[in-house]
């Protein structure tokens, strides 16, 4: 687990992925298809968190704010 200041955001980024991990999870695809497009999201997620801690005044930002600035 990473930082307590992290599960907000990561609230936030699972909110936004979830529509999507639903979607692999009813589909017909493989289990190890679906299971490298859930590893990619886990990344993706993780990039997003490892930018807010690089960048501190991205915090204050919205989420799904940060996409249209």
């Amino acid at each position: 687990m990473g930082l307590e200041k992290d599960l907000p955001p990561g609230e936030q980024l699972l909110a936004l992925f979830r529509p999507f991990l639903e979607y692999l999870a009813a589909s017909d695809l493989s289990p190890k298809t679906i299971q490298k497009h859930v590893d990619n999201m886990w990344a993706l997620g993780g990039e997003f968190i490892r930018d807010l801690n690089d960048d501190p005044p991205l915090r204050k930002r919205r989420l799904n704010n940060t996409f249209s600035k």
